[in-house]
């Protein structure tokens, strides 16, 4: 049985008994993700920042993206995906901007986790860790959620593969390109309830379902 594209549906119609394949655009879509994010009232503007990454080369952050020891980026407890952050070592004076894209660090008192790259550049690879301040530069706007199918390093197995998706009956299907990785992704969602609600449904179905944000 086709599934109905939902982009046209009500929405109080998208879960019924049975069905529960909602993988299409929400009603609004994306037109109100230009609002910004406050900033987290628990930001430590000042503690302490540890490295990482080595290990992860590669493997999914909380974002989605693949962990680059050699990019600028930095996990955070609550800063949304994507905030750019500049990070001073206060013994030295050594500043360098990052780009939330992980969620940690998880050992107290640490108030961020740095890529090694951000780390060589503050030149505390060797301690391991530094006392830093923390200034927020740029907080993005909201970022929508998707729900990522399939990955492969050909762009035209990609098309087949979101060809085969349409075919059965899903809506909202794109084939998005980087890092040399072709992933195949299915809608845009506000909330990353509706998103995980789609992927749990997409599961049913025998697909692979990881629900990631995407930068606008």
């Amino acid at each position: 049985m086709r599934l109905p594209d939902f982009r046209t549906q009500d929405p109080a119609r998208w879960v019924r008994p049975g069905l529960l394949a909602i993988l299409a655009m929400l009603a609004g879509g994306c037109a109100s993700t230009n609002r910004p994010a406050a900033t987290p009232p628990d930001l430590a503007t000042v503690g302490e920042a540890s490295w990482y990454g080595i290990e992860e080369r590669g493997r999914p952050t909380a974002s989605g993206e693949p962990m680059d020891p050699g990019a600028l980026t930095a996990a955070h407890r609550t800063l949304p995906f994507g905030t750019i952050v500049e990070v001073t070592n206060l013994a030295t004076g050594a500043t360098v901007q990052v780009r939330i894209n992980d969620r940690g660090p998880f050992v107290h008192p640490r108030v961020i986790d740095l890529s090694h790259e951000a780390a060589r550049r503050l030149g505390m690879v060797r301690e391991g860790v530094a006392q830093v301040r923390l200034t927020v530069t740029n907080i993005p706007p909201r970022i929508p959620f998707t729900v990522q199918v399939a990955a492969f390093g050909r762009r035209q197995t990609a098309e087949e593969f979101s060809r085969k998706l349409r075919d059965d009956g899903y809506s909202g299907v794109e084939v998005t390109a980087g890092d040399g990785v072709h992933r195949v992704r299915v809608g845009r969602f506000l909330k990353r309830s509706d998103a995980e609600l789609a992927a749990r449904a997409l599961r049913g179905h025998g697909y692979e379902a990881l629900v990631v944000q995407v930068r606008l």
